[in-house]
């Protein structure tokens, strides 16, 4: 967001229910395990691929 913390205004909190809803910056979804779980789908994808299946 621009400004920090979100303005009660902002047109984007009447899209969600405010109690519900967690915005985080872009990179908040690149913990370890994120990041594990990433290359070992890329991984699983590569070696279908390469059997000639479909991913």
């Amino acid at each position: 967001m621009e400004q920090e913390p979100i303005n009660a205004d902002n047109p984007m909190l009447k899209l969600f229910d405010k109690e519900k809803i967690l915005i985080t910056p872009h990179m908040a979804w690149a913990s370890k395990e994120s990041r594990e779980l990433l290359v070992e789908k890329i991984a699983r994808n590569i070696e279908v691929y390469l059997k000639g299946k479909l991913v």
